[in-house]
């Protein structure tokens, strides 16, 4: 009889620990301990655009293509939805040269989670190479 109980203990241990295994692969784990309000401070993209300095310049170059929110879809890639801060790094190669022979400044402006006031960062001409630090302040609960 003893024995007959030491397996029953032996089996109910194995077959919690499929179970576990099967839940934790299935992502059902991450459902059920998530926090209640995911990305409750993540940073969220308004706009953000290189060059804007340029594009009312006296002077300007005639390929002038500057338009507001040119940088928006990059900086959404690399800080979309991340905690606290985001390092974003101005790279004319990605983000191309909207004014040619123009010094380019770069402005980046987001909102924190469901926060509705906008945070706003401005490098000064020339912005290419230089690092945006976008981020949202810690909340205590």
């Amino acid at each position: 009889m003893g024995s007959l109980r030491h397996l029953a203990v032996r089996s109910t241990g194995a077959v919690a620990i499929v179970i576990l295994c099967f839940l934790a692969t299935s992502g059902v784990v991450f459902l059920l301990w998530r926090p209640a309000a995911p990305h409750a401070d993540s940073i969220r993209i308004v706009d953000a655009t290189y060059g804007g300095n340029c594009a009312a310049a006296s002077g300007a170059p005639r390929s002038n293509f500057v338009k507001r929110g040119n940088a928006t879809a990059s900086v959404m890639q690399s800080c979309e939805n991340t905690d606290l801060y985001c390092p974003y790094i101005v790279d004319r190669l990605l983000l191309g040269d909207p004014a040619a022979g123009c010094d380019k400044d770069f402005e980046a402006n987001w909102r924190c989670g469901r926060d509705q006031a906008v945070h706003q960062i401005k490098l000064q001409p020339e912005a290419h190479g230089r690092i945006a630090w976008l981020g949202c302040p810690e909340t205590t609960p």
